[in-house]
């Protein structure tokens, strides 16, 4: 086979024959498992893995390669412009800088958002707003979990005029049943299997089961005869697919796979870490110690006892509208105890808007809350045609917004949706929201709110900085759309904002939030140790938060 003919079929021979890297040659000594996933020509990869081992490194390097021996336009995405700008100024020039062979295919296109490589165009693009309307033949998703969910199902639309349609997906996981670690469950599921050297069981590596101790050092040992598994034994493993039939290559991760990363060093990053940290980050699983979510049990047999009907007549009306493609509607009479729902839909077309404002004149609102965001213009004149009795909303996290919310002006609130939704989360469990109908016989609005509502988990994301890692809860939504929920959460805050006459008995559902986030502080450092110290720490700043919080 000609040099040529190997490079086109066998990326990784590509790579090693026309990429240097910054620390110098390819060196697979330990790295045997990133072989094959180099090499893996299928339309569809997943992979689901642990931080830093080499990941992007091999999918730049892949879409580097697909770019030389192909035409068309590739499209990189991270969850942030930061870190698009972090990996184009740095690993990526770096490679092109360090790579003669590839710096001379650089074409005229050369910024931070877009390379040309020969005859294919490469575009750096964030996930936190959506895409632009351009066709994709190979698209990447990096972080897919911290990626705008709803913006990834509108990039993979991209691939469909594509006659190549290649789509990678890797990412450190969260939660089960979400982003990275759902499309896992429907991949082929590969994981890398060891032989025991010495009762030849094959081995698929678990930290519960095959970690040895003493009071030095740490090894892997097999779980039927003991035997320690060294470096060489791991490195001449093999993936194997779980269902091998299916369309998706998919790939389980560990840096227990990684010899390089000595079993010493994992156990002292599990002794230094929360269960969650650990897990996602070193293991490359999905974690769901103590998560919380808006169950549909809970849901049905909390918020269909009033019976009353969509028909509710009475005072004290609020909105909540979430927009996306469609407007999802949510209107709820406030009667001094329980928001009883009056009202859900779901507008589409033209007049969306125009519809939206003859349902808040119809129940003659007190106050409603607009989703701002895309057609953020169109929402602002609704708004205005309410005469000011609907303002709009931007939900941000908790980095963002101080407290359950902030009211930057007159006609715009920022939300803090791990807060809100906190506290949507207890209104719900204490059957302090109505739904109309039964349990037993809901209408198709009612249904579709419910699952809405039922999708969504509660998680506990970890990140780094300069000083030191930190905590912060994030609400993700698992199945289906997370529309309704939003609305819902919209009306909620819609009632504890502007109606005047209801804050004072919304006070004691604050304080069993505020009660349970107290509670939760021991857990958090016996899980958490890092953050007991540091003027920054999650909990320290989590405590000068809680101090200064009001109740509006």
């Amino acid at each position: 086979m000609k040099r040529t003919d190997m490079e086109r079929r066998y990326p990784v021979v590509w790579a090693m024959n026309n990429i240097v890297l910054p620390k110098g040659k390819w060196d697979f000594e330990g790295r045997a498992w990133q072989i094959d996933i180099f090499n893996d020509m299928a339309k569809a990869m997943v992979v689901r893995k642990p931080a830093q081992v080499g990941m992007t490194t091999i999918v730049l390097a892949k879409v580097l390669h697909w770019a030389v021996f192909h035409q068309g336009n590739i499209m990189y995405t991270l969850p942030r412009q930061t870190d698009v700008t972090d990996l184009v100024n740095a690993r990526f020039r770096e490679i092109v800088v360090n790579s003669p062979r590839i710096a001379n295919l650089v074409g005229e296109v050369d910024n931070v958002r877009m390379k040309k490589i020969g005859r294919s165009i490469i575009q750096f693009a964030e996930a936190s707003v959506e895409p632009r309307m351009m066709d994709v033949d190979f698209l990447v998703n990096d972080e897919f979990d911290l990626s705008n969910q709803e913006n990834m199902e509108l990039l993979g639309a991209r691939l469909y005029a594509s006659k190549y349609q290649i789509h990678y997906r890797f990412s450190t996981p969260t939660i089960s049943n979400f982003g990275i670690s759902a499309l896992f469950d429907i991949s082929d599921q590969k994981h890398w299997v060891v032989r025991c050297p010495r009762c030849r069981a094959d081995i698929i590596l678990d930290w519960d089961v095959h970690v040895r101790t003493d009071d030095t050092d740490a090894w892997y040992a097999c779980d039927r005869c003991d035997k320690e598994l060294t470096g060489d034994v791991i490195s001449s493993g093999q993936w194997v697919a779980k269902y091998p039939n299916r369309e998706i290559s998919g790939y389980q991760v560990s840096q227990m796979i990684c010899p390089y990363i000595p079993p010493s060093r994992v156990l002292q990053q599990r002794s230094t870490m929360g269960d969650k940290a650990f897990y996602n980050l070193c293991l490359g699983l999905p974690y769901d110690g103590g998560r919380a979510g808006l169950g549909r049990s809970t849901i049905l047999n909390s918020c269909f006892l009033s019976g009353h009907t969509s028909e509710d007549h009475g005072n004290g009306y609020f909105l909540g509208a979430d927009q996306g493609g469609k407007i999802h509607v949510a209107v709820g009479r406030y009667d001094g105890d329980i928001i009883r729902i009056v009202h859900l839909d779901v507008l589409e077309g033209d007049d969306a808007f125009d519809r939206l404002v003859a349902i808040a004149e119809r129940y003659g609102i007190r106050y409603g809350i607009v989703d701002a965001l895309p057609n953020r213009y169109s929402a602002i004149r609704a708004c205005e045609d309410t005469r000011g009795r609907m303002v709009t909303g931007m939900v941000r996290d908790s980095r963002a917004v101080s407290g359950l919310y902030s009211t930057r002006s007159e006609r715009l609130v920022y939300l803090n949706k791990s807060e809100c939704f906190d506290m949507l989360h207890d209104y719900l469990r204490s059957g302090r929201i109505q739904f109309y109908g039964t349990a037993a016989s809901m209408d198709d609005m009612v249904s579709a709110a419910v699952d809405s509502l039922a999708g969504m988990r509660r998680d506990v994301e970890t990140t780094t900085s300069k000083v030191g890692p930190s905590q912060r809860v994030i609400w993700r939504h698992i199945s289906g759309d997370d529309h309704f929920a939003d609305a819902i959460m919209f009306m909620m805050m819609a009632v504890h904002i502007g109606g005047r006459s209801v804050r004072s008995s919304i006070v004691d559902i604050m304080e069993r939030v505020r009660a349970r986030k107290e509670d939760s502080e021991d857990e958090l450092l016996s899980q958490n140790p890092h953050v007991r110290s540091g003027s920054n720490s999650a909990l320290q700043v989590w405590k000068r938060v809680m101090a200064r919080r009001k109740l509006k």
